[in-house]
């Protein structure tokens, strides 16, 4: 189950994250098929990406205590 914070973006918005991320999203991708790739993307690009003030939200649900 994908992060809270991808889930509530708009598409527009997503396609924006995976921009930012280095990931190409097609605008006739469905939503909820950019959420799961973006949030695979991220996992996998996590030590990269972390510090991307951009992501701050995703990692920082991601974390635990």
């Amino acid at each position: 189950m994908p992060p809270s914070w991808l889930a509530k973006q708009k598409k527009a918005e997503l396609i924006e994250l995976g921009s930012e991320a280095g990931l190409r999203l097609d605008d006739g991708m469905r939503r909820d098929e950019m959420v799961e790739q973006l949030d695979k993307h991220l996992q996998t690009n996590s030590t990269r990406l972390g510090g991307n003030q951009t992501f701050d939200s995703y990692y920082g649900t991601r974390r635990t205590p």
